[in-house]
């Protein structure tokens, strides 16, 4: 809220100060409250929560083969598109793929708190192939874990988790099938462990007890994988962090 003063409305004060300028003084004091008050009200309104939702695409993911030695690709480049590997290769190693997300436009500044209400990792499937999932008699499911590797490298295959995050797929053979995870708990984690670089967010995905096959002649395993999309292929089949927060000044 502004206040003017025009000519006309100044000449009248001169008049008016000169009869009663006792008067004139109690009216200034009384303007000067109004306006301080209404400073005050119009700081604290400015202080007010304010609660977004995001949705960020992967900036970057890839995925490991567990051979001798370690491979690392970007991506594979499928009959369904390019998308990330789970599971085993056909010489029987066991395959991880890896999910980075960057978080750093939501962090707050130094005067804000952020609290973060949802999040949910969500990616999209491309294609399973053979049996990864009931092979050798036996019932797997891909699982999805909270990690913090900076750039990818080999040695991040089996690096400590931060975090399980929870089962991503307990079945596939669904192209274009959306996976949810909701992962609140483990973003409260990895915040409380106060990581060096916060502005990143990734994930391992892998399928449980993924050991390399031995014997790839009697083994189901032997090239069975499940498939997801990558972040090249560029479209809404992409792997996405959806973030509700809440940003508040302190």
């Amino acid at each position: 809220m502004r206040f003017h003063l025009t000519a006309e409305s100044s000449s009248s004060m001169k008049s008016i100060v000169k009869t009663n300028f006792k008067q004139m003084k109690n009216h200034v004091l009384i303007l000067v409250l109004v306006v301080s008050s209404i400073i005050i009200t119009s700081c604290k309104e400015e202080k007010k929560e304010e609660t977004k939702t995001i949705s960020l695409t992967a900036t970057s993911d890839g995925y490991i083969i567990n051979s001798s030695p370690r491979i690392i690709s970007q991506y594979y480049d499928g009959s369904c598109g390019y998308n990330i590997q789970v599971g085993w290769t056909s010489s029987g190693y066991a395959v991880r793929g890896f999910i980075s997300f960057d978080i750093s436009s939501i962090l707050p500044q130094e005067n804000e708190i952020l609290t973060i209400n949802k999040a949910e990792l969500k990616v999209y499937e491309c294609n399973t192939n053979l049996q990864p999932f009931d092979g050798d008699n036996s019932t797997r499911y891909v699982e999805a874990y909270l990690v913090n590797y900076g750039a990818l490298d080999v040695n991040d295959f089996d690096l400590d988790e931060i975090s399980y995050c929870g089962t991503l797929a307990t079945w596939g053979y669904n192209v274009l099938k959306e996976y949810p995870l909701d992962i609140i708990s483990s973003l409260e984690t990895f915040f409380n462990s106060e990581p060096e670089d916060v502005s990143s967010i990734q994930f391992r995905i892998q399928f449980t007890d993924d050991n390399n096959i031995t014997d790839t002649n009697n083994s189901d395993l032997d090239g069975s994988s499940w498939q997801f999309f990558a972040q090249e292929n560029n479209n809404e089949y992409q792997p996405v962090l959806e973030i509700e927060y809440t940003i508040k000044e302190e």
